[in-house]
């Protein structure tokens, strides 16, 4: 079967799902790189699943010798909490913007701190000189409070509103603030400055009564992995011949919707002898080819 006729049945296939505007686009040009579209796709879900969550509770030891509660902090200020490492590169070039931010908002209601995950304190203090930076830093020994946020990727900026609640959680550099943090952070100034703020007690109970999001990942990855199509013999060497057209990785390996509508319906055919083109007319036809 020539690969100019898989395609077009697998633009059909698109069509018939109702994703084929998304598909025509992936054919129209090089597919991007498939480790590229994973660490979107994770980012996206990562930051979606903490939106609208209460932050986890931590106390932090801060280079200059207090202590740092953040449900001290909550509901009285907006909240700026930057995960970042001395040797990563997009945490250097947001730096500027962060300390500039900070500085332009030092009279509004606003708390900026940097955590740095596990590294020596000798390193810390010379990327804090280094950058001359002004917000106070600490170090996330043993990267428990990474662990808390389920941090992987550096920098992670996590933005928590007047409400107590988590209003932004970005993986990845910062590179203009202001189009950033502003909308999100000017009605929160103006309500903090009325004392309109989340009371701790109300923070600390919604805490208490949420699940975790870390949690909510690993539940969702093990009922992920237990409701996976597991294909066998001539499915599942079909599977890994045929590629999705929208990231270009094989079908069996490939989680879009798309793919596995397919392995679902692979799962259910018996296909021992038939040719790629008598599968894709039984997925996806009403009759087999003649």
């Amino acid at each position: 079967m020539s690969i100019q006729r898989i395609q077009q049945v697998l633009i059909l296939a698109a069509l018939t799902l109702g994703i084929g505007v998304a598909v025509f686009h992936a054919l129209s040009k090089p597919p991007p790189e498939p480790r590229a579209v994973e660490n979107v796709t994770s980012y996206m879900r990562e930051s979606k699943r903490w939106q609208g969550k209460y932050p986890p509770d931590f106390n932090l030891p801060l280079r200059g010798g207090e202590n740092f509660r953040l449900a001290e902090h909550i509901g009285k200020k907006v909240v700026i909490l930057n995960f970042f490492a001395t040797w990563c590169g997009p945490c250097k070039e947001e730096m500027p913007e962060l300390q500039a931010y900070q500085l332009k908002h030092r009279e509004d209601p606003l708390l900026m701190l940097g955590i740095n995950v596990d590294e020596k304190p000798e390193l810390v203090d010379a990327f804090w000189n280094e950058w001359k930076l002004t917000f106070s830093v600490g170090i996330d020994t043993n990267s428990l409070i990474a662990a808390q946020y389920g941090v992987q990727s550096y920098p992670t900026t996590v933005l928590i509103g007047m409400d107590g609640r988590i209003s932004l959680f970005q993986i990845g550099g910062i590179a203009n603030a202001d189009v950033v943090f502003d909308p999100l952070t000017q009605v929160d100034f103006d309500l903090l400055k009325q004392g309109l703020g989340i009371s701790r007690v109300d923070y600390e109970k919604g805490l208490k009564e949420q699940v975790s999001p870390v949690q909510e990942k690993k539940t969702h990855s093990k009922k992920k992995a237990e409701s996976e199509v597991k294909l066998e013999g001539p499915a599942l060497a079909f599977a890994e011949r045929m590629k999705c057209p929208s990231c270009g990785n094989s079908l069996y390996t490939c989680n879009c919707g798309l793919c596995n509508s397919v392995k679902e319906r692979l799962d259910k055919l018996s296909i021992t002898n038939k040719t790629d083109e008598q599968v894709l007319h039984e997925l996806f036809m009403e009759a087999p080819p003649p």
